[in-house]
């Protein structure tokens, strides 16, 4: 196991019985609100299937269920006693415990009409080797979703550190041009990058992220070796802007009362 997930089977452990109430209560987890204004993605769809990587209790095939029918889900996560919960929810087809950073090895290319990537590409080294295992497995023309702990360096709202630390977890943010730059090293097409409240701290505080909708092309995806895309630095030649950017959950000034003078 890579030594940035090594903490995180143990962690979740603690919180697993807990999890889904936090999560719809005090915490205010951005997922059930963004899927229900988002689900319209796949209305071409007569079934869908789905890869949910981090999946955790099931929250996200659980909502996506609700909003419509025809979703066959796998899913994909580092804790055991997190996908104890899942399994029993009966929203599976099939259930993998793996590390995220060890690639997705047990399934297949070309599998999935949609990846849902959520509140787990911050705990990785770097995104993009496993979001390049999601081009690798969704068709062509199928939906990414995935989330990005949010950092801005020159924005005074945005956290004040690229990388937090909880105990032997690690988050790493990522600014929106570098999300960008990510997807046009995948030849995905970007649809829009929401920028949300991803969940309320105990202290109160808002944490911001960046949510994606991106399409597969059938180009193959890129090498991202040199790219410039790295914790701690900016991309190195980037052009243009990021499709829409919305802020339509309610970010406005959640996150402003952060210490601004702390190093980032």
């Amino acid at each position: 196991m890579n030594q940035m997930s090594a903490g995180i089977p143990e962690y979740y452990a603690t919180i697993a019985d807990l999890y889904d109430e936090a999560a719809s209560k005090w915490s205010r987890h951005f997922a059930p609100e963004w899927i229900g204004k988002r689900v319209h993605d796949l209305d071409g769809l007569s079934e869908c299937r789905v890869l949910d990587l981090g999946c955790g209790t099931g929250m996200v095939v659980k909502c996506l269920s609700e909003h419509r029918e025809g979703i066959h889900a796998e899913g994909v996560d580092v804790s055991p006693k997190m996908l104890e919960y899942a399994r029993a929810t009966g929203r599976y087809e099939k259930l993998y415990t793996l590390d995220l950073h060890n690639g997705l090895p047990e399934i297949a290319s070309e599998a999935f009409d949609l990846v849902v990537a959520f509140a787990c590409l911050e705990h990785l080294f770097h995104p993009f080797p496993c979001l390049t295992e999601t081009y690798r497995v969704l068709k062509v023309e199928g939906r990414l979703w995935a989330s990005f702990k949010a950092f801005e360096a020159d924005d005074d709202g945005s956290p004040p550190r690229r990388r937090a630390f909880r105990g032997d977890l690690t988050q790493t943010g990522y600014s929106a041009a570098e999300i960008l730059h990510m997807m046009r090293f995948l030849n995905m097409r970007l649809i829009a990058l929401d920028l949300v409240v991803g969940y309320i701290t105990s202290s109160g505080l808002g944490c911001p992220y960046y949510v994606l909708r991106a399409q597969k092309t059938s180009a193959p995806a890129q090498d991202c070796q040199g790219s410039g895309v790295i914790p701690g630095g900016r991309p190195a030649d980037l052009t243009g802007t990021p499709g829409p950017m919305t802020d339509d959950f309610g970010m406005g000034e959640c996150c402003r009362s952060h210490d601004t003078n702390s190093a980032r």
